[in-house]
């Protein structure tokens, strides 16, 4: 139901999520990683959203988006509250 009323464009990000505004800065973005949030894919993102973007740059979000959600998971499991912290901040080396 989420898709066809289209809940995600008014949906706040979720707490555990909020940390990814630090990287996903302007309005395209915000509203991906909203719509990745809710629907893990990223396929239909331009015709679902009204954004005009390419499949190319909707691969580099969500690229970006599963490399800081993997990074994360891993400095928290490891316990480097370092790493957590500037991952959070928006300060993590991701290439």
């Amino acid at each position: 139901m989420k898709f066809i009323s289209v809940d995600f464009l008014d949906e706040s990000i979720p707490q555990d999520f909020f940390w990814l505004t630090k990287y996903f800065d302007t309005a395209i973005k915000q509203c991906f990683l909203r719509y990745f949030i809710c629907f893990r894919s990223a396929v239909h993102f331009p015709e679902h959203s009204g954004f005009i973007c390419s499949e190319r740059y909707c691969k580099k979000m969500k690229s970006l988006f599963l490399r800081l959600e993997r990074k994360h998971a891993e400095a928290k499991s490891n316990l480097d509250f370092e790493a957590v912290a500037e991952i959070e901040m928006g300060r993590a080396k991701l290439f």
